[in-house]
């Protein structure tokens, strides 16, 4: 009964009313100011990552535009190229045509029969090959493709020679 009288005594007193009051106003002032400072560090975290976001975006951007940029100058330059190339076609459709013999001009005999040496062997290589093909699809026998490589070469042996022949009395070096 006396802890009950106490209890009465202190809450009917005024003064510690009051100060109990001015006690809880306190706490939840303190407890509103934690909880405002904490959505401030909130804000300025995310803020913080919205200003960084910005900026990695604003780098990326920029280098799209310089790209951009790049890949323009790069297609009026193509587009040029393609021009010149076009001007240049019609310009050879209207000339007449030449043959490879009129194109590739040598500066003397030695050099236009080296010229024609490495033709009829590259012609050689070729037939070879094509001889190679024809005993593959059964269009020649072993026998016939034997003697036609032979022969062939036995030319080509002959055209090596004398390319390297020529080669050796032009001082050049021998690729053979």
């Amino acid at each position: 009964q006396q802890q009950q009288q106490q209890q009465v005594q202190t809450t009917s007193d005024p003064n510690k009313k009051s100060q109990d009051v001015r006690m809880l106003k306190a706490l939840l002032r303190d407890k509103a100011l934690a909880e405002y400072e904490n959505w401030l560090d909130q804000r300025q975290i995310v803020g913080s990552v919205l200003a960084q976001r910005h900026h990695d975006l604003s780098v990326v951007c920029y280098k799209q535009k310089k790209y951009l940029s790049e890949l323009e100058t790069a297609k009026k330059e193509f587009q040029k190229a393609l021009e010149m190339m076009a001007s240049a076609s019609t310009k050879t459709d209207v000339e007449e045509k030449k043959s490879i013999d009129e194109t590739v001009v040598a500066k003397d005999i030695r050099s236009q029969q080296l010229i024609n040496l490495v033709s009829e062997e590259k012609s050689i290589v070729d037939a070879v090959y094509w001889l190679d093909k024809g005993l593959e699809n059964d269009v020649l026998t072993i026998s016939e493709w034997l003697k036609a490589v032979r022969n062939l070469s036995k030319e080509q042996y002959n055209k090596r020679a004398l390319m390297n022949k020529i080669l050796r009395l032009n001082n050049l070096e021998a690729p053979i």
